[in-house]
């Protein structure tokens, strides 16, 4: 991660008055914002990751982007093109290193950054993908890994959701992959205690099944 506050006396500088009233401090005393009633609160230092092209962190990398950064006022077109620069890593900084850093090239870069990451039909088939890549578990036993394939199915399905992409308009096809990656005995305990609906797998039922048979081992363990 690139910690805002760390790299030079000039990002010190953006970090303090990145916002109105709030003073982000780049040392590791927190920040301070000033109260109506002349009292202090302390927040804690900010710090942006850098991005290296993971479609799937897209969003979220510039969220906090564009609330720090892209959004500030007090900077200009080039500071904002020296930061980009500065937070991004692998693809993602090569999509955009042979423009020199000018107040155009600024939003010729951040376009090129959004068609690149950033369209919906990619990230849709970025968690897609994914999910039907998530790991194999063949031991029973193996609740960690159990549990990292729970929460990562989880996660995709609600970053879909969060794309207007609801389970039913894919959970036929996803089922059988989750199924397939389970160990034969808890594929067996599924099957037992959710019999599938008109011979169909719901996958909101799958992972409540899974979800509860695998809460209750982890309780047992």
């Amino acid at each position: 991660n690139e910690c805002l506050g760390r790299n030079d006396d000039g990002l010190n500088a953006f970090v303090r008055s990145m916002s109105r009233g709030v003073s982000v401090a780049g040392s590791g005393s927190g920040a301070s914002s000033s109260l109506g009633n002349g009292g202090r609160v302390k927040l804690p230092k900010v710090e942006l990751p850098k991005f290296s092209g993971d479609v799937q962190t897209h969003q979220a990398w510039r969220d906090s982007y564009d609330s720090l950064i892209h959004e500030n006022e007090s900077l200009t077109e080039v500071d904002k093109f020296n930061y980009l620069r500065s937070l991004l890593g692998g693809v993602a900084l090569s999509a955009i290193s042979g423009l020199a850093i000018t107040k155009e090239n600024y939003k010729v870069a951040i376009k090129i950054l959004g068609d690149r990451f950033g369209q919906r039909h990619i990230v849709i088939s970025a968690h897609m993908d994914a999910l039907m890549k998530i790991p194999v578990v063949t031991n029973n036993d193996d609740i960690k890994k159990l549990r990292r394939v729970y929460d990562q199915v989880e996660s995709h399905i609600r970053s879909l959701e969060a794309l207007d992409v609801t389970s039913e308009s894919y959970g036929c096809l996803l089922v059988p992959v989750v199924l397939n990656h389970l160990p034969d005995e808890m594929r067996l305990i599924l099957s037992r205690k959710f019999e599938p609906k008109d011979g169909v797998w719901e996958l909101g039922r799958l992972l409540e099944g899974f979800k509860s048979e695998l809460e209750a081992r982890e309780r047992a363990g």
